[in-house]
């Protein structure tokens, strides 16, 4: 993490901003990512980060954004920027026009620097065009203080070029949760809790890793179902053979639905950052749940869950890529309601199990092949014409849609099963 302060002067107080880049919006080279205004960008380039700012040693602010950067490291032209060859530094001149920019001040012989951050927040959180925006500056900062910040943040960037995020241990409570997604999800689940299906295991690939989890689990042992919605099929299936279950979910609507059908059960509303157990589940399970989280939502919940579950359980994890060749978020349309969330692949989730050595992978199933409705009727293979997009009101126009969100890309359904690791003696 990456921290830089505005020094108190007189009876005023610090500010500080501390920047903490985490993951790339996609692994796979040529992932197109698209945003809620429309625009896309190559994902390998756009980059996932959090944002505090603090007054004193109390926080004032703290959301998240996405940066566009390249693989460059960020002190190349550092000492030509400290040794006044160059006014200005920066990041992120790209879409999704979120950056970062240092200014060398100077005034008879004294040299000090200005930092400025300005987030699009139209970009992540819906608003059209890219006047929405978040704007921090901090001045008088020494030449140590900047140093100092852009090594951290050059080391930072570095690992999450390279797939590693930082250690969600390191996030303290309460920072898992972004609470605007919390509410805008709760309140998408509470209208639509009454239409919703129970359909899951009607999936042979979900049914099979479902009944190959409780395989592991001990007879009447207590698990934690996260995202339980109104509990069918899988709360009803596992107290139907005995377990102790505890349901959570973000939306009072679906619990109510849940309370009602199976009061043997425990629920209550949360989300898996929320979790706060330790060592007291002998299996966890997640169907799609975890598509409503962000890659730092999802680290923190993959954390939480690894310390809730006693060692040597197993957790499962039911989820799909709807396209395999790109990805949307974080707000999008489910259902006809706005949710935050993200898809991860396969690769990525079993990444994000696996780091700081959280998790072992037991199984890992997985279908790719392109989606057909049900009743077996066929898909339509022209991709829309940029004619026949919404427009916006005060558009004239959308950019046409890339090859890779052609209707013939693949859609990944696959399910993880996953174990916290013993402990030694065991």
């Amino acid at each position: 993490m990456a921290k830089i302060t505005q020094p108190a002067e007189d009876d005023y107080l610090p500010i500080s901003l501390e920047i903490r880049p985490w993951l790339k919006a996609a692994y796979a080279p040529d992932t197109i990512f698209s945003l809620p205004d429309n625009g896309f960008a190559m994902a390998q380039s756009v980059y996932w980060l959090d944002v505090t700012c603090t007054v004193g040693d109390e926080v004032l602010f703290y959301t998240r954004n996405l940066v566009h950067t390249s693989g460059e490291m960020l002190t190349t032209h550092a000492e030509a920027f400290f040794a006044g060859e160059w006014p200005g530094w920066g990041l992120g001149d790209m879409y999704p026009d979120s950056s970062l920019a240092l200014t060398r001040k100077t005034y008879e012989q004294s040299v000090w620097y200005e930092l400025e951050l300005n987030l699009n927040v139209s970009r992540v959180f819906g608003a059209l065009g890219d006047g929405w925006r978040v704007l921090f500056k901090l001045d008088d900062l020494d030449v140590n203080q900047v140093r100092a910040f852009l090594h951290e943040l050059e080391q930072d960037f570095a690992a999450a070029r390279s797939g590693h995020a930082p250690d969600p241990s390191a996030v303290p409570d309460g920072y898992g949760t972004l609470p605007f997604a919390r509410r805008i999800n709760a309140r998408a689940y509470d209208v639509i809790s009454a239409e919703y299906g129970a359909g899951l295991f009607d999936d042979e690939i979900y049914l099979n890793a479902f009944e190959d989890w409780v395989a592991h689990l001990p007879p009447g042992g207590h698990v934690l179902d996260v995202g339980c919605g109104h509990g069918a099929p899988v709360v009803a299936t596992l107290l139907e053979r005995g377990f102790q279950v505890t349901g959570i979910d973000v939306s009072d609507g679906m619990l109510a639905r849940a309370r009602t059908a199976y009061p043997a059960a425990t629920f209550r509303n949360g989300l898996p950052t929320e979790v706060t157990e330790q060592e007291t589940y002998d299996g966890i399970c997640s169907f799609f749940s975890l598509l409503h989280t962000d890659p730092i939502e999802l680290r923190v919940a993959l954390l939480r869950l690894q310390r809730a579950l006693k060692p040597g359980g197993h957790l499962l994890i039911g989820s799909l890529l709807s396209n395999v060749n790109a990805r949307q978020g974080p707000l999008y349309r489910f259902k006809g309601q706005w949710v935050w969330g993200c898809e991860f692949s396969a690769d990525e989730l079993e990444a994000a199990l696996t780091a700081q050595d959280h998790f072992t992978i037991v199984q890992r199933t997985e279908d790719v092949q392109v989606w057909r409705p049900a009743n077996g009727e066929p898909v339509e293979e022209t991709e829309p014409a940029p004619s026949e997009l919404p427009v916006p009101e005060g558009v004239l126009s959308l950019p046409p849609l890339p090859p890779a969100f052609s209707n013939k890309s693949p859609t990944q359904w696959f399910t993880i099963l996953a174990q916290r690791p013993k402990r030694k003696r065991e």
